[in-house]
C-alpha cells in the first residue's frame, strides 16, 4: 500500500513538473512572439517616409521617428519626454507664436487626453510648419486618439507636402498662362 502511495506521489510530482515546464515554454514562446512583433512595429515606424508622433495619456512625447526629425527639424532626443503643446508650439511659423494661441493648442491636447475627442480628428489637416532654421514646410497631418486604461494617447501621421504644392502652383500659374495666350490669339488662327 505504501509503495503504490509512494508511485502515486511520484506520478503527481512528474505530472506537476511537466505541467509548469510546458507554461514556461508557452511564456518564452508568448515572449518572443510579443518581441518579434515590437521589432517589426518598430522598424515600420523607423523607416516610413511619414513623421509618427506618439504621445502617453500625460502629454508627452514617447514616439518621433526619422521622417518626423527630418520634416520638422527637431532630432529625436529634442521631441522625446516633452509635452505635445511644446512641441507643436515649436514649429508653429513665428506670426502664430502667441500666448493666445500656446493656451489654445495646450487646452486642446489636454481636452483631448481627457476624452479622445478634438477638431479634425482622424481628418487629414494642412498646416505650415516652421524649422528652427526658419525653413517653412507644408505638411498634410492626421491626428487620431488611442484609448488606454488610464486615458488616451494622440498619435499623428504627418507628411511633408511642400514639393507637391508647389509643383502644383507652377502647374497652375502655367495653366493660366496658356490659357491668357489663348484667349488673346485673333480669330482667324
Amino acid at each position: 500500500f505504501v509503495y503504490i502511495i509512494e508511485y502515486g506521489y511520484m506520478a503527481m510530482i512528474l505530472l506537476m513538473a511537466y505541467s509548469l515546464s510546458s507554461t514556461v515554454v508557452e511564456s518564452a514562446m508568448a515572449k518572443e512572439a510579443l518581441r518579434e512583433s515590437e521589432q517589426k512595429y518598430r522598424s515600420f515606424v523607423e523607416e516610413s517616409s511619414e513623421g509618427f508622433v506618439l504621445a502617453d495619456e500625460e502629454g508627452r512625447i514617447v514616439e518621433w521617428n526619422h521622417a518626423q526629425e527630418r520634416i520638422t527639424g527637431l532630432r529625436r532626443d529634442e521631441a522625446v519626454g516633452v509635452p505635445l503643446w511644446e512641441t507643436q508650439l515649436r514649429v508653429l511659423v513665428p506670426e502664430q507664436r502667441t500666448k493666445a494661441n500656446a493656451e489654445l493648442v495646450r487646452s486642446m491636447i489636454q481636452q483631448a487626453l481627457q476624452t479622445g475627442q478634438f477638431p479634425a480628428a482622424g481628418q487629414a489637416v494642412e498646416v505650415e510648419i516652421c524649422q528652427p532654421d526658419g525653413r517653412r514646410v507644408l505638411v498634410e497631418q492626421a491626428a487620431f486618439s488611442i484609448k488606454f486604461e488610464k486615458g488616451y494617447r494622440l498619435g499623428s501621421v504627418v507628411r511633408d507636402v511642400t514639393a507637391r504644392k508647389e509643383t502644383e502652383a507652377a502647374l497652375a500659374h502655367e495653366r493660366d498662362l496658356l490659357q491668357a495666350l489663348m484667349n488673346n490669339l485673333p480669330d482667324a488662327i
